[in-house]
């Protein structure tokens, strides 16, 4: 019993072993096979790198579902292209190159499988195959056997139990027909049963021995039969593959005549010369076009025909020279003549080939002289630029977060009144940049706003602040810092990017108008007019409201500047810092550089015309400002002064003043002056009067709903005595109820108004002897306000 079940154990086992090792041996034929045909048909594309076309080749191998991921390397081992099963859900990454052979690992069968050309390998092919499937179907057939085994194992202990009461002619009669069925290997043949003992189990054991090896014989002719099948169908297999083959050479052929072609046709000149004599062996249209020679010229000339005299020494050039011995597959800058004496700037790439047994140096020589030129006009534009930043008061920085490191600029210096020597260098931590050059009252604010941008998750974060600085001479200073962010996959600031500009003189004006306008308060108080003070208050008020206009004009003039484009394009230079000459020479993004540089340049010398100017205007008005004050300042003492003034130009100033507003809110203004002589006048109380009557004005009209803004202003005389000044709005007009209160004290329809304005400037103008009148035909139709003063010609007065 023990025997049987040792030896349908072992045969099993030997069974089991002897088709795992043949499913492994059909696996490695047939990936080596599929890795083969890869490679073969992916040997053109890998010379080009094209690797739509090695994509293609790899999803040919969909039609076997068992292989779940392939990928071709290039020859430095990069990957080229890769495929995966449709059917797969995880998404698999290639292996790292590894040499060619093969493994079992886990539930993947694991290929490398180098391809060569003209004995050279030029990339390998990689390819996964799950063998989930196969290992289900040895286990399953495990599983069988280990059933058969039971089952025999359980007929054979039956058998023996019974084995002891057979003793005569039963065990004969067995014997006979075991003999015949072994002599004629009948297993039809039955023993018959003659009892129902243990011989009578026996024989039905024996009988049923029979049925089992008729039902295995049967089996193995099944068998038999399949097995012719499958080989019929792997010498089809074999024949189709033979086919490829065929095919494939067939491709080969025609992929070197394409390589012929493209050799010809390759942009860059291609230059063959023997290593050992340096003569020409060959050259495609392009390099006789690169040297203005026929092919003629120069196929058996020595190669020192294509570089200047002063290069070529004894029987080689100085750069062939170094090609054979330290530049091999490197790219060197040189010169090449061509036939009328040109020289031309060419960058070449070499290596070495075995052409008919002989070593020879295979040149791809590209013409540089275009990107020369470009670097050239490169450093210029940079220094164009430079200086246009210097002008605008800008300077760039970048914080590496990893390094926790700043890097600055040349302008950047500029504004701090030093430079990167005089600190130490271009880099610095942020400790050292707070202590030489943020004020102690302002480094907390700065850092509350480095952590923000630190921990933010908004990849498109910026901000903008303002705060003090130390200068290097140890002054007090004002910058405006814009900065970006830059994340990680993970989300993470690895880096901030920004531009400093310098806006001392901007915060200094502002500071002076806030001390004025702390000084005029004083004053009021002082004096003891409240209602003087109101009234002054309110005519500052329209002065600094243009004021603030011109200001926030400066500020979004500033904030859209191409400063901000400027760090785009320093971020996508430094990208491309180690080619830069080819970036600006073929890169489409790159080749417009240059231009962009000039035309900003150009933009930044017009930002500051103009910044200046309206600087100029923000002095003009706080020069207004303070004769405002010192006018009220004398209020108590002198009752009114009259001065002679030009009535026209005692408007324009006005208009000058709520200039930038009007420009602002695109208002169209009409002048309709009548010419009149120079008179005497109360000039300050008239402009105050006329400052806030066209803010006013500006105000109606900007808040309407029409498309355009218009305020007309009439100047003429009236009577004999009096003319008359007009300031009229197509604005939202004044409501019937509200004319009779429009002078009132405090009464205002302005949302953030204080009700002083009109009622001042009414009072003013009974104080110089005229009258300020107001008509509107109702909401939406506009209004008028009408300013009559006495007519005193200067000439009459004298």
């Amino acid at each position: 019993m023990a025997t049987c079940l040792s030896v349908l154990l072992l045969a099993s086992a030997i069974q089991l072993l002897f088709e795992r090792g043949e499913y492994h041996e059909e696996t490695i034929d047939s990936i080596s096979c599929y890795a083969e045909m890869i490679g073969d048909n992916c040997r053109a594309a890998l010379a080009f790198e094209d690797a739509e076309d090695v994509e293609e080749t790899l999803k040919s191998l969909k039609a076997e579902s068992s292989i779940v991921f392939a990928c071709v390397y290039t020859e430095e081992g990069k990957v080229l292209a890769h495929y995966q099963h449709p059917g797969l859900t995880d998404k698999l990454s290639p292996p790292i190159c590894q040499k060619e052979g093969y493994r079992f690992e886990n539930d993947y069968f694991k290929l490398f499988k180098q391809i060569n050309e003209n004995n050279e390998t030029i990339g390998t092919v990689y390819i996964q195959l799950d063998l989930s499937q196969i290992k289900a179907m040895l286990w399953l057939k495990a599983g069988t056997i280990t059933l058969i085994v039971l089952a025999c194992s359980i007929v054979a202990y039956l058998v023996s139990s019974r084995l002891q009461r057979v003793i005569s002619k039963p065990i004969l009669s067995l014997a006979e027909v075991a003999r015949a069925v072994s002599e004629k290997k009948d297993y039809s043949t039955r023993a018959p049963k003659q009892n129902n003992d243990e011989v009578g189990s026996l024989i039905d054991a024996f009988n049923e021995m029979l049925e089992q090896i008729q039902q295995r014989d049967l089996a193995l002719i099944d068998a038999k039969n399949q097995l012719e099948t499958r080989v019929k169908e792997r010498t089809a297999e074999l024949t189709n593959a033979n086919q490829r083959l065929t095919a494939e050479v067939t491709e080969r052929v025609k992929a070197e005549e394409k390589f012929r072609m493209l050799f010809e046709e390759a942009i860059d000149a291609i230059f063959i010369a023997d290593v050992e004599t340096g003569i020409l062996l060959d050259c495609n249209s392009a390099g006789t076009r690169l040297v203005s020679r026929e092919k003629s010229e120069l196929i058996g000339k020595s190669q020192k025909i294509l570089h200047p005299p002063e290069e070529n020494e004894e029987e080689f050039s100085e750069s062939f020279k170094k090609y054979i011995s330290e530049k091999r597959d490197q790219t060197i800058e040189t010169q090449v003549i061509t036939r009328t004496g040109e020289i031309k700037e060419v960058a070449i790439k070499t290596n070495v080939l075995e052409i008919e047994g002989k070593k020879a140096l295979h040149g791809i020589f590209r013409d540089v002289t275009e990107r020369k030129q470009a670097e050239e006009a490169l450093r210029t534009n940079e220094a164009q630029l430079s200086n246009a930043m210097k002008i605008a008061h800008l300077g760039y920085w970048e914080y590496d977060v990893a390094d926790d490191q700043f890097a600055f600029n040349d302008q950047f210096y500029d504004i701090f009144h030093t430079t990167a020597k005089q600190v130490g260098g271009y880099t610095m931590k942020p400790a050292r940049y707070a202590e030489l050059f943020l004020h102690p009252d302002d480094r907390q604010v700065v850092a509350i706003e480095m952590k923000k941008a630190l921990e933010t998750t908004d990849p498109q974060y910026n901000r903008q602040l303002e705060h003090r600085i130390v200068y290097a001479t140890g002054e007090i200073g004002y910058i405006s810092v814009r900065f970006v962010v830059v994340k990680d996959k993970q989300g993470r600031t690895i880096k901030t990017f920004g531009a400093n500009q310098d806006i001392t003189d901007r915060k200094r004006a502002e500071i002076e108008l806030k001390n004025t306008h702390e000084k005029l308060l004083e004053t009021s108080r002082m004096a003891g007019m409240a209602e003087v003070a109101a009234d002054v208050l309110h005519n500052v008020g329209n002065v600094l409201n243009s004021i603030n206009v011109s200001t926030t004009v400066i500020t979004e003039k500033v904030s859209e500047s191409e400063v901000a484009n400027l760090e785009k394009l320093a971020s996508i230079v430094n990208d491309h810092i180690e080619d830069l000459g080819t970036f600006f020479t073929e890169h489409p993004q790159g080749k417009h550089i240059p231009v962009y540089l000039t035309e900003v340049s150009k933009l930044l010398i017009d930002e500051q015309a103009e910044t200046i100017s309206r600087l100029q205007v923000l002095s003009d008005n706080v020069q207004h400002i303070k004769d405002i004050v010192s006018t009220q300042q004398s209020y108590a003492k002198v009752s009114g002064v009259e001065v002679t003034t030009s009535i026209t130009r005692l408007v324009e100033d006005a208009i000058q003043i709520n200039s930038a507003g009007l420009q602002r809110h695109g208002t169209r203004l009409i002048r309709e002056f009548e010419e009149l002589p120079d008179v005497e006048i109360n000039k300050q109380k008239v402009l105050q009067i006329l400052v806030n009557l066209i803010s006013n004005a500006k105000y109606a009209s900007s808040s309407s709903e029409k498309e355009e803004k218009i305020i007309t202003i009439r100047i003429y005389k009236h009577v004999e005595d009096q003319f008359r000044i007009v300031v009229s709005d197509n604005g939202v007009g004044i409501s019937r109820d509200n004319l009779t209160r429009i002078f009132s004290h405090g009464f205002t329809t302005k949302k953030h108004g204080h009700g002083f304005g009109l009622h001042s400037s009414a009072l003013a103008s009974k104080e110089i002897g005229g009258s300020l009148t107001v008509h509107s035909d109702g909401v939406r139709q506009g209004a008028a306000f009408t300013l009559e003063l006495p007519f005193k010609p200067a000439e009459i007065v004298k």
